[in-house]
């Protein structure tokens, strides 16, 4: 399969933007996980946050044009923003160097 730069820009650009909303709108951690560790008996909360959790796996495999490593790719999406609390920029920059690896795409 060839790797277009296109794919590339695009999962560059994400893990940018994951990397300022952590860094700006999230420092204390991904606020999706923090809500349902708040109100884990919140059928509203389970809800939006699994929404949202499933079109971030959704758009992960369209945006790669490998859909059938969607899983792979938001596991690794997830770490990154989990690893954040530790690892600051590192989580983000290891989670792009680890998605390019898995996906085949030259990189640094």
């Amino acid at each position: 399969m060839h790797f277009s730069i296109a794919t590339s820009a695009a999962l560059s650009h994400l893990y940018q933007r994951l990397g300022h909303w952590m860094a700006f709108e999230a420092p204390n951690g991904c606020m999706s996980v923090n809500a349902l560790a708040a109100f884990p008996d919140n059928p509203q909360v389970r809800e939006a946050v699994d929404r949202h959790k499933h079109e971030t796996l959704e758009w992960l495999g369209q945006r790669s044009r490998r859909p059938d490593l969607a899983t792979e790719l938001f596991l690794i999406h997830e770490g990154a923003s989990s690893a954040w609390l530790v690892l600051g920029e590192k989580a983000i920059e290891a989670a792009l160097s680890t998605t390019m690896t898995l996906l085949g795409a030259p990189h640094r």
